[in-house]
């Protein structure tokens, strides 16, 4: 079985993203957190992870924002190779592999 993980941040926007696109459907939202929270891993930011996802996002001259430079590090802080995303920013990057 895989090990899915997700960030605080990236849980945070997915929820927003279901509010916004559902028009603010509590029980789509609460099947996504209850989905989210029972399949994933979550992994929550403290200072010294944002200080490397905001060296991340610098070195990159800003392409992308600050949730995905989180994601880029957490990503290498555990060995992780592939991501699921909707967008491309994760193209090209870090030795990343891009699911999509």
């Amino acid at each position: 079985m895989e090990n899915y993980i997700i960030t605080n941040t990236v849980l945070t926007e997915t929820i927003n993203l279901v509010i916004k696109r559902l028009n603010r459907n509590t029980k789509a939202i609460n099947e996504v957190y209850e989905t989210i929270t029972s399949e994933f891993t979550i992994i929550y930011e403290n200072k010294e992870l944002i200080q490397r996802s905001i060296e991340t996002l610098i070195r990159y001259k800003a392409t992308f924002g600050l949730a995905d430079a989180l994601s880029i590090e957490v990503m290498k802080e555990l060995n992780i190779y592939e991501i699921f995303s909707f967008d491309d920013d994760f193209d090209n990057k870090e030795r990343i592999v891009w699911v999509h």
